[in-house]
């Protein structure tokens, strides 16, 4: 659904050109730019927005800020149908708006917060009226809208202590836990977040999954027992590294390294 207006006569603060959701893009170029700012969030599917060479994928709960008059171009993403959600707005408060947020060319944002998600959905029908009274309503939230896209800087950020609070939970249960079975649910019960949630933002930091995490973990451990315990046999290394026989960590082992526990530990 789409909403286009006229530029208001009386010239408010800020008024909105366009808006809409559910829209499903195509392919636009713009050489010169669009003539006002244009908000543009990926509602599903997955699109990307090229500036001055520079690509930038917009999947999901992500979107982007241009500033007016900025050269661009975007199109949904091969095999893939792109819905968005778009706000287009101006007026005389932008650049006193735009200085105090130090908007630039464009911003882009990689994690919505919940308020900005939902904004264009919610705020849709108070963009409708023409008269004077629901000009100045619009005006308003569209100053609501620019200190939300401000202000979702501090979201991301307290998403992102969210996120590496839950990896250090995960980190501290491998490290104390190594010797012991470990799987996905037993760390989802040390953690509390289900694991599908807590390996995804597992993941996300460290590029790895928490079960891979442990494989390598102990393999380290394995490593410097080796090399410390002259007295430990192979038997006791794999027991003392969360392996339930020495033959299945004599293959990991040798997957990792190369070589056997014994070969390594003589190579030493």
């Amino acid at each position: 659904m789409r909403i286009v207006f006229n530029k208001p006569v009386n010239n408010p603060p800020l008024y909105c050109e366009s808006i809409g959701y559910n829209w499903k893009e195509r392919s636009v170029n713009r050489p010169t730019g669009y003539a006002t700012y244009h908000w543009l969030q990926t509602e599903s599917g997955s699109g990307t927005v090229v500036i001055n060479n520079q690509s930038m994928v917009l999947q999901p709960n992500q979107g982007i800020l241009l500033k007016d008059h900025l050269p661009h171009q975007y199109h949904p993403n091969p095999g893939d149908s792109w819905t968005t959600s778009f706000l287009t707005f101006d007026g005389p408060l932008m650049d006193i708006m735009t200085n105090l947020f130090e908007v630039k060319n464009y911003v882009i944002i990689k994690q919505l917060a919940p308020a900005l998600t939902t904004f264009i959905s919610k705020y849709f029908d108070t963009f409708v009226g023409k008269d004077l009274v629901s000009l100045n309503e619009q005006s308003i939230n569209l100053y609501r809208f620019l200190t939300l896209v401000h202000d979702n800087e501090l979201y991301a950020h307290q998403a992102n202590l969210h996120n590496q609070k839950i990896g250090t939970q995960i980190i501290q249960f491998i490290n104390r836990h190594y010797s012991e079975p470990i799987t996905n649910k037993s760390i989802s019960n040390a953690t509390r977040y289900s694991v599908a949630y807590q390996n995804r933002v597992f993941t996300k930091i460290y590029n790895q999954t928490p079960l891979e995490y442990l494989d390598n973990y102990r393999m380290q451990k394995a490593k410097e027992f080796l090399l410390t315990q002259a007295n430990w046999d192979v038997n006791k290394v794999a027991e003392e590294t969360g392996f339930g026989s020495s033959s299945q960590f004599i293959f990991h082992f040798r997957k990792y390294f190369g070589v056997t526990p014994n070969q390594f530990r003589h190579n030493s």
